[in-house]
């Protein structure tokens, strides 16, 4: 996964949802989850921030998405492997939403 900042963001909550999969792609999500993230957390329309960076609509996961990209980039210019491989992308995200 690389990313840049133009390329994670996207116009429209079916976009995030569409790179969220992607990025999930090979990772067991606990039933129902996509569609709490999107019904209970509104996390693909929320903004990160109401002054900040992110301050628009989707800019949570925007955010996220650049978090978990960056750790990526980080842990393969390491060398390391991650035990799950899920847990780099649940680290980057589940920190935002649930503190929501």
């Amino acid at each position: 996964m690389t990313s840049n900042a133009a390329e994670a963001k996207t116009t429209d909550e079916n976009g995030r949802i569409a790179k969220f999969n992607e990025i999930m792609s090979g990772i067991d999500m606990p039933e129902g989850f996509l569609d709490w993230l999107i019904n209970e957390r509104a996390f693909f329309t929320t903004p990160a921030s109401i002054r900040y960076h992110g301050n628009y609509e989707g800019g949570l996961f925007d955010h996220s998405y650049e978090v978990t990209c960056s750790l990526e980039r980080i842990t393969e210019g390491m060398g390391l492997k991650w035990q799950n491989p899920s847990h780099r992308i649940l680290f980057a995200n589940t920190q935002y939403v649930l503190s929501a």
